[in-house]
């Protein structure tokens, strides 16, 4: 199982958000001990109601990615 560890903004250095982009959100997962980081479009990660803390499954996970 996948534990979603935090969920924050992504990381834009010293520049503004680029207009005409999706709005980015950086993700923490944990998987066997091992720490990934995913950055992905907030939008399709508040479609798939995975919050901080939730167990996700690899079906969920590639369907963060945008694999599905």
């Amino acid at each position: 199982m996948i534990r979603v560890r935090q969920v924050g903004e992504a990381d834009y250095g010293c520049e503004e958000h680029p207009e005409g982009t999706p709005e980015m959100v950086c993700v923490e997962l944990v998987r066997d001990g091992e720490t990934e980081f995913l950055e992905i479009p907030e939008k399709r990660l508040l479609e798939s109601g995975i919050v901080e803390g939730s167990s996700i499954t690899e079906k969920q996970l590639k369907g963060l990615r945008g694999e599905l």
